[in-house]
């Protein structure tokens, strides 16, 4: 399979963390699944003239898969001209390779539903492929399908875990995708099943409600931290970075939501939870606040002593 790689607006964080993919790494990728990459902004030796004839070859000719990576900039006034790549705006070039991909995989958050450059104002009229936060339609449109008769296969993050995109391409290889494998944001729900809550280090602090107040302190952050980890579905606790040691939750760090459709406007206040009467806004999937707060109650009481956060020592 062929695989073509370009970057719209982006910081080309998920090729950095795709390169540093171990199991498999990208010769491996390349020799066990017959997926050839034919061309890689960062790892093929084409540029100029060279890389534009790459991409007219492949407007005429099929491509198994396309990746983008980053949103799709359409400003000034729908021509594209605030990103030209090879000769002409960007846009153009993924209407163009559109209609002969096999497969389209947007990675990233930028991609897949916009991420950071949709920030309004959204002054470069920024767009994810097929939608632009939670709103379908992006730039292709709703209705778009490639030639395989799959919408753009959504992978986000900020950046993309690489197992998940390693997961996806091989999955693809081996014919193991199936339409009905995609959730109602066009993500792998295989991939994006689990909330990043599952498997984070902090999870007893999380049921006993012991809640850190600041930054490095003991605690769940999800109540006074902006802790997302209870409402996105993401696998980094389960299948961590760095050879298996890192996450956000794992450093310390707040999850701050960056898989989510609506990240991350929907993640502001960053690093502080909304509240109503004393209660988080946003509650994990199922939860009633009157059960929470009744939870809370019961769940401090019966906290055992080994997780009891003592304040001021």
């Amino acid at each position: 399979m062929k695989l073509l790689w370009l970057q719209g607006a982006s910081c080309s964080g998920c090729s950095m963390n795709f390169m540093c993919t171990k199991k498999p790494n990208i010769i491996e990728l390349q020799e066990r699944y017959d997926i050839e990459f034919v061309f890689h902004p960062s790892i093929t030796p084409l540029s100029g003239k060279e890389v534009e004839e790459l991409l007219q070859l492949y407007t005429k000719e099929p491509i198994d898969l396309l990746i983008v990576e980053g949103g799709v900039m359409t400003g000034p006034d729908n021509t594209g001209r605030y990103h030209h790549y090879a000769g002409k705006p960007f846009m153009e070039w993924i209407t163009r390779l559109s209609e002969t991909a096999k497969y389209i995989i947007a990675v990233g958050s930028c991609s897949a539903f916009g991420g950071i450059p949709v920030i309004s104002p959204n002054i470069n009229d920024v767009k994810g492929l097929q939608f632009v936060m939670r709103k379908p339609g992006g730039f292709l449109g709703e209705q778009y399908k490639s030639r395989s008769g799959f919408p753009v296969i959504n992978i986000p993050g900020c950046p993309a875990h690489w197992m998940n995109v390693i997961t996806v391409l091989i999955d693809i290889s081996l014919g193991r995708l199936n339409l009905d494998d995609l959730d109602e944001y066009n993500r792998p729900e295989y991939v994006f099943k689990d909330y990043l809550h599952h498997g984070c280090p902090r999870n007893e602090y999380f049921e006993y409600r012991q809640e850190a107040t600041h930054v490095g302190e003991e605690g769940c952050m999800f109540e006074n931290l902006g802790c997302h980890g209870p409402l996105v579905k993401c696998n980094a606790n389960l299948h961590r970075w760095f050879d298996g040691w890192g996450s956000c939750t794992y450093a310390g760090f707040p999850c701050i939501g960056c898989v989510s459709p609506g990240f991350p406007e929907e993640s502001f206040p960053l690093f502080k939870t909304a509240k109503l009467a004393g209660i988080p806004v946003e509650l994990p999937e199922g939860v009633k606040k009157s059960a929470y707060f009744q939870s809370k109650i019961l769940a401090n009481r019966a906290c055992p002593e080994r997780l009891k956060i003592k304040k001021g020592e």
